[in-house]
């Protein structure tokens, strides 16, 4: 029983293969050709010149090649000079070459780098004023309730720590934390600012 079942699945099987074989093999069918292989899209600079305009490049170029051709004629013109024309009287300033594309490139790299530079420092004066502000703010909340533990004064504050009672160092604590604070903010414009 068993084979009979595995003999009629492999007869199924192959009779599939050899019928999807005659379909695809069909010799008086051509392939249609697809619509990727028929042609590739072509544009020549003038097809992109008529769309766009023409290019920085291009329009130097058509603008030296014009002023040569003026220099050609200036130089004949030259050739005989005219009475008028001063005796050490130098020829037209030649146009300007055009700038150093990897000079431009590297002055560009350069600002980058001075910018991301000028972003770390203001980065890290960020951090250093936001762990001041959160580092008073703990001393504050330790003054306000004792049971957090004792508040110990910071390396700048302990000339003006000695001597003053709770409250009075409590007031002290408090405009320390507002100054950090606006230290905070003007790092963060600082921040901000460096695009």
């Amino acid at each position: 029983m068993r084979f009979r079942i595995l003999g009629l699945l492999f007869v199924l099987c192959v009779s599939t293969a050899i019928a999807g074989q005659t379909k695809d093999s069909d010799p008086k069918k051509k392939p249609k050709p697809k619509a990727d292989e028929e042609e590739a899209l072509t544009f020549t600079t003038a097809d992109l010149e008529r769309k766009y305009g023409k290019s920085k490049r291009a329009k130097a170029e058509t603008s030296a090649a014009k002023s040569a051709g003026k220099g050609r004629q200036q130089s004949d013109a030259q050739a005989a000079p005219s009475p008028d024309a001063e005796a050490g009287s130098e020829p037209a300033a030649k146009p300007k070459p055009a700038s150093d594309p990897l000079a431009q490139l590297q002055a560009s790299q350069q600002a980058q780098r001075d910018t991301e530079q000028r972003r770390a420092e203001a980065r890290k004066k960020v951090t250093a004023a936001q762990q001041k502000v959160t580092e008073i703010e703990k001393r504050l909340a330790k003054l306000r309730n004792p049971l957090l533990g004792s508040a110990k004064p910071a390396d700048d504050d302990k000339g003006a720590w000695e001597g003053k009672n709770q409250a009075e160092r409590l007031r002290l604590t408090e405009e320390s934390l507002a100054a950090a604070q606006e230290d905070l903010a003007a790092a963060r414009k600082e921040l901000a600012e460096i695009r």
